[in-house]
């Protein structure tokens, strides 16, 4: 039987309401979706890297990184309502109708620029390994979750999940508790086309660390992305 490769999927609307131009925007030198770039033709376990967009500008800011843009993504799959999993599986029946076949889809969002290709391809030696329907990226979540309330009438507080003497128990004697950072969404193609919600299917997760993890979506997180990646320059 005829296997399909791994296909990297880089997706890249040019719209963007909370940071303008953010995919382009330059940080340390180099427009932030070189990064998530990079990291897919870096990672051994990927195929190929595409990128899906929109934008005339990110087409060609996108190609002068070395990145193929085989289409302009369609007026419908580029606003606020379409989801990422949308556009992965528009980009796998596109390379499927003029390439070949995909086996696995990865989702690369640039607005990881931390991400490395080392942890996608230990994300993807899990989802080999495990035979799961999909690996996800998720790092340590500070803080914990029993430390959270929502203010009802007058500012009273309300845990947002109860756990006995969660407001006084320190911290490392809480179970570690793990969020979805955004980094890497690996699906096997089947599992992507059946439409269930990630994390209800036969998933696992890849831990990565917490400087690693930074999802640009605010002025402040490009300011943290800039002093981690100072220290912590992914390959």
């Amino acid at each position: 039987m005829k296997r399909g490769i791994t296909l990297a999927v880089v997706p890249a609307r040019g719209g963007s309401k909370r940071l303008p131009g953010k995919n382009v925007r330059p940080l340390l030198g180099r427009e932030l979706i070189a990064y998530a770039i990079e990291c897919g033709k870096n990672a051994k376990r990927i195929g190929a890297t595409i990128v899906s967009t929109d934008s005339a500008e990110i087409s060609d800011v996108a190609r002068r990184h070395g990145a193929e843009v085989p289409f302009l993504r369609p007026k419908s799959l580029s606003t606020d309502r379409a989801s990422s999993y949308d556009v992965l599986r528009h980009a796998v029946l596109w390379w499927e109708a003029n390439r070949g076949l995909v086996d696995v889809a990865v989702l690369l969002q640039p607005t990881s620029p931390l991400r490395t290709s080392e942890d996608v391809d230990a994300a993807l030696a899990l989802l080999s390994r495990s035979k799961a329907d999909a690996v996800v990226s998720v790092s340590l979540a500070e803080p914990p979750p029993w430390w959270m309330v929502t203010l009802g009438k007058g500012g009273v507080p309300r845990p947002v999940v109860r756990r006995p003497r969660q407001f006084v128990t320190p911290g490392q004697l809480l179970p570690p508790v793990y969020v979805l950072n955004g980094a890497i969404y690996a699906l096997r193609r089947a599992f992507l086309f059946r439409g269930t919600p990630v994390l209800e299917g036969k998933t696992r997760c890849y831990v990565m660390p917490r400087e690693r993890a930074v999802d640009i979506d605010r002025e402040e997180d490009f300011l943290l992305a800039e002093a981690m990646l100072r220290t912590h320059r992914p390959r």
